[in-house]
């Protein structure tokens, strides 16, 4: 054999190895198929020889899989998911607090105004909730209103569907500003694209349409009594803007950029603890505390919630306990 040629036979060597190894890795994989095949044909043999087992072993993991399905969704659209508001991360609920008391407490528009022009970590916004009576579009009709102070929509980074949300805040009109939701704007109005402009009733009170907001936006997250429509309020009610001891407003955060949680709510126990010495019979015992936008929303019901997702998961486990 000459030099040249066992080169050549050195050269294929491991072009034979690569070979032979790929022939007995498709070899074992066939195997491997071919009795998985065999495997699920005698299952689907014992399955169809006994039906009554079969029934049994199709509910009890339907039943499983589908209550471990039903409330993961639920687990993952209430506590694990975002809320639908653009960087919600960044969103706070603000509340009065009694060392004394431990429920949550409603802020006073004075203390509220007094948050908003002392605070540098935070954008706030003030709302309440009340009933209304919309006349002169069809029958009466009795609707959720949600009276702002501040620009919310601008807060949430929300924007309208129809008009526009900016500028309502501190501007001077003869009638005041009304922004409907997308469930009102198509229930009591038809859809109708030129509705921004038109004048409505609220109360006896003349109103203009300001904006309309989009079928997916909701505020605040309350899908058993959602808000029909919002009213950016100019001027708070006179007879209660220099009460302090009237705690009416519910008051929404946004932390602005580079800001954290425990900044904002150490500069904002810092602006409580003034108003304090200023107002000690109003606000003698009176802090701030600071709640993430998804705790808010979800509350108390994020345990129970955890725990019926355990016992879902347990009774998922049982099942194919019993299965095997």
């Amino acid at each position: 054999m000459t030099h040249k040629n066992s080169l050549e036979c050195l050269w294929e060597v491991p072009t034979v190895l690569k070979q032979a190894r790929d022939a007995s890795l498709a070899s074992r994989i066939g195997s491997g198929l071919d009795s998985a095949i065999a495997d699920l044909r005698y299952a689907f043999r014992t399955l169809r020889k006994n039906p009554h087992f079969t029934a049994v072993t199709v509910m009890t993991l339907a039943l499983g899989i589908g209550a471990s399905t039903a409330v993961f969704s639920v687990v993952n659209a209430v506590l694990l998911g975002p809320l639908p508001y653009a960087d919600s991360d960044r969103l706070v609920w603000l509340w009065s607090m009694d060392p004394q008391n431990p429920l949550k407490q409603r802020v006073s528009y004075p203390d509220f105004m007094d948050w908003k022009a002392e605070s540098t970590t935070l954008d706030l916004v003030g709302y309440g909730r009340i009933e209304t009576i919309l006349t002169g579009s069809g029958e009466p009709q009795r609707l959720m209103a949600d009276l702002t102070i501040g620009n919310l929509f601008t807060l949430l980074r929300a924007p309208p569907l129809l008009g526009t949300t900016a500028g309502a805040e501190g501007m001077e009109r003869d009638e005041p500003l009304v922004i409907l939701s997308h469930r009102l704007w198509r229930r009591s109005f038809n859809s109708d694209p030129d509705v921004v402009g038109r004048s409505i009733t609220l109360n006896g009170l003349t109103h203009v349409v300001a904006a309309v907001m989009p079928a997916d936006f909701q505020f605040p997250v309350e899908p058993t009594n959602p808000s029909d429509l919002w009213v950016p309020l100019e001027r708070f009610n006179p007879a209660l803007a220099g009460q302090r001891g009237a705690r009416l407003i519910e008051v929404v955060g946004r932390l602005r950029s580079g800001v954290t949680l425990d900044r904002a709510q150490a500069e904002m126990d810092l602006i409580a603890s003034n108003l304090s010495t200023q107002y000690p019979d109003t606000n003698g015992n009176l802090g701030v505390r600071i709640v993430p936008a998804i705790d808010e929303v979800t509350g108390d019901v994020s345990h129970g919630l955890y725990l019926l997702f355990a016992a879902v998961g347990a009774l998922l486990t049982v099942a194919f306990v019993n299965v095997a």
